[in-house]
């Protein structure tokens, strides 16, 4: 069979999709192919600019790097039409060496020191999302009301979420239960976790084209945005993460000392978390998720079965002991998201660090620290931090701040709607 075409694609940096459209091959030369890309496709902004201060545009030749196609990721995509398929590509330079600007290469260097350590992953991720009438300003339907396990409003979508189910399968996605979520037309869809972290992360990044691929089928926008509306709950990348040893044990909660192993864990995770928090919200607009009583954490805290935290401790038995990251946004690349994750509780055990007493009851009433809430100091302190340093390494570290700093720039440098009219 050939194929009536091939999506080419990869994450860059900031989450977005960069790739390109092929001919129809058979599935088997798809998988063989090697892809040529010019490293400066990392280096773009949310926009699709150029940013100068990456090092990776004309200044430097505008260098071509090898792509690959991760191994099994050839896959249908049946919202996209009969025998089109998509392939996942990782970018090296074209010696074979790994390139900083591929955020696989981040999360793999995160999965080898918890190897070190004798443990590796387990994972599991949630996004939420909201869907549009394209036509509309608002979400589709009323939003007079909440909707949080709504049967209902799922009922009311039900073809859409058949055929992201369907998609789901045909993409070797392990797409778990849906649910209706806080606001009018706004869903999460959880995955099964993962024994391997970067599958885990694949999984995530394919959701999310599987969820704007089928809505857009059925007349519909399915957007990621951390929070698009400022009145509504925003979206979020919740992490599920477990440790297990070699034995197949899980560190937290079937070992002699797993609680305390999970106490470090959760302490490293805590005094790294506002170094990060430019990766977590890796947009302008991300930082405003962070609001009280929002859904959304605000301040750097944990406890056990407490939605109100940044790292929660699900109710679980020994085999499922793990924490639960609701930092991230919806939008963030899984992939540094995920890395910063492992790297954070990797340092905690490494260190033996004791966390803060845990929250209980509504911890947005708390006293612990508000986490970063402007993306300009989250830039400089990212840019600055040793730790950041030694987890992405010195390149993407720089890579991230540079291209930050331009979309900061850009949005300063506009006047939105709502100021002119205030001022003018």
């Amino acid at each position: 069979m050939t194929t009536a075409r091939t999506e080419f694609f990869l994450l860059d940096p900031g989450g977005v999709e960069r790739g390109k459209w092929a001919p129809g091959k058979p599935p088997e030369a798809v998988a063989a192919s090697q892809v040529a890309f010019p490293l400066s496709m990392t280096g773009l902004d949310v926009w699709g600019r150029e940013v100068a201060e990456t090092g990776l545009h004309i200044e430097s030749g505008d260098l071509d790097g090898a792509c690959t196609i991760v191994p099994g990721s050839v896959r249908p995509m049946p919202w996209a039409g009969d025998n089109v398929v998509d392939a996942m590509l990782e970018m090296r330079r074209t010696d074979g060496t790994p390139f900083y600007g591929d955020s696989r290469t981040a999360l793999r260097s995160a999965m080898d020191r918890l190897e070190a350590l004798g443990v590796s992953a387990t994972i599991a991720m949630e996004l939420e999302f909201y869907l549009f009438d394209p036509a509309a300003a608002e979400p589709a339907g009323p939003v007079e009301r909440q909707a949080m396990y709504d049967l209902k409003a799922l009922s009311s979508r039900q073809e859409f979420f058949d055929a992201v189910r369907r998609a789901a399968d045909a993409q070797n996605v392990p797409a778990d239960t849906m649910i209706s979520e806080a606001a009018e037309d706004q869903y999460e869809v959880n995955l099964l976790h993962r024994a391997d972290a970067m599958a885990a992360a694949d999984d995530a990044v394919r959701l999310r084209r599987i969820v704007r691929g089928v809505a857009a089928r059925h007349g519909l926008e399915a957007t990621f945005m951390a929070k698009p509306f400022a009145d509504r709950p925003g979206n979020g990348l919740h992490v599920h993460a477990s440790l297990v040893t070699g034995d197949g044990r899980n560190l937290f909660g079937e070992t002699e000392d797993g609680a305390e192993r999970l106490r470090y864990a959760v302490g490293g995770l805590i005094e790294t978390m506002q170094d990060g928090m430019l990766v977590f919200a890796n947009t302008k607009n991300g930082f405003r998720r962070y609001a009280p009583a929002s859904y959304a954490p605000n301040r750097l805290n944990w406890g056990e079965n407490n939605r109100s935290v940044a790292i929660r401790i699900p109710a679980s038995g020994p085999q499922a002991r793990r924490f639960e990251h609701r930092i991230a946004g919806a939008d963030a690349n899984p992939y540094l998201v995920l890395a910063l994750i492992l790297l954070g509780a990797a340092y905690g055990m490494e260190r033996a660090i004791a966390p803060p007493a845990p929250s209980s009851g509504n911890a947005y009433e708390g006293d612990a620290p508000f986490l970063e809430s402007a993306m300009r100091p989250a830039i400089e302190r990212f840019l600055a931090s040793e730790w950041i340093r030694s987890g992405l390494g010195p390149d993407l570290q720089a890579h991230i701040a540079a291209v930050k700093r331009q979309e900061c720039a850009a949005f300063d440098d506009h006047i939105c709607a709502f100021e002119s009219s205030t001022y003018r």
